[in-house]
């Protein structure tokens, strides 16, 4: 045990090699005889020996930190998956094809901005309004064109609130693909910051290398040789003389 200030009796039984029956048998005498001070018990309920009731606060304190540390987000337990599958059920009910496409990519695009906040939980305060307003409000309405479908009436304000409601859907997916392309702003301001670096780092370390070893520019023409004017004619005519 060394001087842990907690242990478990399945720990101990196990680098024993004796049963927990035994060890928590001795474990209880020693206890009693005063072998770890006044202030170690042993808690049966937990099946930990603990050197003071401060080593059973801090043990238990750190396992339900651990806990909630390994807890997945409230959002992607119940709130994220629970959307998706909602949009999903009340696409199965509705018939209609046109309006039925529409949803898919409606889900498509809600998955996708999921799995962005979950990759980066950073992004989770920019969704706050498409996840406590726009996404609920949607539900309620395709919710509302399944049940106005399941009536199977085709009353003039059924016949009304159902087409509005197919007309909205364009706005509806074009705002949350809006959404979406908005999580990813910084992320293609940074990109574009790299690209920037990286060219003047580029330029700069291809003009070094143009100075130090003469690449990138032309070789000098060759010299021409001097050549004198003669006047043939006039050689010509001195000959003719002679």
């Amino acid at each position: 045990m060394g001087d842990r200030p907690a242990m478990s009796v399945e720990e101990l039984a196990r680098v024993t090699g004796f049963s927990q029956r035994r060890v928590t048998k001795d474990l209880q005498a020693m206890i009693s005889k005063g072998f770890f001070g006044g202030k170690a018990y042993l808690n049966r309920e937990l099946g930990y020996f603990f050197r003071s009731s401060q080593a059973d606060e801090d043990w238990q304190r750190r396992q339900e930190e651990a806990e909630e540390a390994a807890a997945p987000p409230k959002e992607a337990e119940e709130g994220y998956s629970g959307i998706l599958r909602n949009i999903r059920r009340a696409n199965d009910r509705i018939a209609d094809p046109v309006l039925s496409a529409k949803i898919d990519r409606l889900e498509e695009v809600t998955a996708k901005i999921f799995q962005a906040v979950e990759a980066d939980p950073k992004k989770r305060s920019s969704i706050d309004t498409f996840l406590n307003y726009y996404l609920p409000t949607t539900q309620k309405l395709l919710d509302s064109y399944a049940e106005f479908e399941a009536t199977g009436v085709e009353g003039a304000n059924l016949g009304q609130a159902k087409d509005r409601i197919e007309k909205t859907m364009d706005s509806i997916v074009a705002g949350f693909e809006h959404q979406l392309d908005e999580l990813y702003k910084m992320d293609a301001m940074n990109v574009d910051s790299d690209i920037r670096v990286m060219e003047t780092m580029l330029r700069r370390d291809t003009a070094s290398a143009e100075k130090d070893f003469g690449l990138g520019t032309a070789p000098a023409a060759p010299a021409k040789p001097k050549t004198r004017d003669v006047d043939l004619g006039g050689m010509a005519a001195q000959r003719q003389e002679e």
